[in-house]
């Protein structure tokens, strides 16, 4: 309808909401395809910020998908744009996508990128940005310590933070690579847990990518160290809801911290 009434930036806006549903639904290929449209809109306005976003959720996209090299050529797009944007906005934004994007193969430069996000966004007041930024930080610092039982820890300030924005399909990420956490440590009858909690929860968003391979090795662990009994710890952690599980998880990053 917003095409259709000459409003480019309406139906910028309104394919850039569709595409965020389909890339969190998983389906990178047609939110890619999609997001291309909010572009070609995008130029065809002369809104410099929609094509900002458009090229910085088309890094994201190719990067979840597993193409490295095309999201790097639209990384490059990304920065022309916020450069000439220059709002701290859009630049933590970009430092955010930079660092997710190295974050998702493993680059430790990834650390430098999310600071500079944290600081950006934080000095422009955009807490989200600051949020997601924060976020990948410590998931992708907790996957790779030494010492996964100190890494608990900081789960805790982000399990808090995105139930207080209600964001709860950031809070289930967070919860994954807690999991992934408590698996290193062998606490296996907790993850059997709550991967039951993730499973039954209609707000989790469905998992997909590496993300999917990291949840399938977890689960193949529990599974082979509980035995039947995983079945019936899954029913458990299946019961609690999405309040209860989120009790269970603020219980086990805060032991030993009290």
């Amino acid at each position: 309808m917003a095409e259709a009434a000459q409003a480019p930036t309406a139906a910028c806006e309104a394919y850039q909401a569709l595409a965020n549903v389909l890339a969190f639904r998983g389906d990178l290929a047609e939110a890619a395809d999609v997001t291309r449209r909010t572009l070609e809109l995008a130029e065809r306005a002369g809104d410099v910020e929609a094509q900002f976003m458009a090229f910085a959720d088309l890094t994201l996209n190719s990067a979840y998908a597993g193409q490295d090299d095309l999201a790097g050529a639209y990384e490059d797009r990304a920065v022309a744009l916020a450069e000439r944007i220059g709002s701290p906005t859009a630049l933590g934004y970009l430092a955010y996508v930079r660092g997710e994007r190295r974050a998702e193969r493993g680059d430790p430069e990834a650390a430098h990128y999310l600071q500079a996000a944290i600081h950006a966004a934080e000095q422009a007041d955009c807490g989200f940005i600051a949020g997601i930024a924060r976020h990948t930080l410590l998931t992708s610092t907790a996957r790779s310590s030494t010492e996964p039982e100190a890494a608990l820890a900081v789960f805790a300030p982000l399990i808090d933070h995105w139930h207080g924005f209600g964001a709860w399909t950031q809070l289930w990420i967070a919860v994954r690579a807690l999991i992934e956490t408590l698996a290193r440590l062998d606490r296996h009858r907790d993850v059997a847990v709550l991967l039951g909690a993730l499973w039954a929860s209609p707000s989790a968003s469905p998992v997909f990518g590496p993300d999917a391979e990291r949840v399938r090795r977890v689960e193949t662990a529990a599974r082979e160290a509980l035995g039947e009994e995983f079945e019936q710890l899954r029913a458990r952690g299946a019961a609690l809801g999405d309040a209860g599980a989120v009790a269970l998880v603020r219980r086990l990053t805060r032991e030993g911290l009290d």
